[in-house]
């Protein structure tokens, strides 16, 4: 979610601070096919 996540947290303030686990196989998986962000 990049830099826009507090944007997501404002609508949806029960996750916010909520363990969201390992996300290092979602980070391979945008580093392979060359994603970027948003902006």
């Amino acid at each position: 979610m990049d830099d826009y996540k507090r944007f997501y947290y404002m609508h949806r303030h029960d996750l916010k601070g909520k363990d969201y686990g390992d996300v290092e196989s979602r980070r391979e998986i945008r580093k392979r096919l060359n994603c970027h962000s948003f902006k």
